[in-house]
């Protein structure tokens, strides 16, 4: 196989790697995302993951308040 025949079919390769690429707005990653999201939300298993989500110790207590601080100073609706 010549030079330029190997590069053209690692051209073709990167291509049809790009074409799967997802990014912003992608409508696959969304619907995944979504559907995830629902069966989540329709399992009843909430519950748990309120409780698995709760600081253990006081020391990530004061991290997650000082994290909700800092996400709150960067929205546009202050004092939410």
């Amino acid at each position: 196989m010549s030079k330029k025949n190997t590069q053209v079919q690692s051209d073709q390769a990167l291509a049809a790697d790009q074409s799967e690429v997802q990014g912003e707005g992608d409508y696959r990653a969304a619907r995944r995302y979504r559907e995830k999201a629902e069966a989540f939300a329709a399992s009843g298993d909430v519950e748990s993951a309120v409780v698995e989500a709760k600081p253990r110790t006081p020391q990530e207590r004061t991290d997650m308040d000082a994290a909700e601080q800092e996400g709150l100073s960067h929205s546009k609706a202050k004092g939410q």
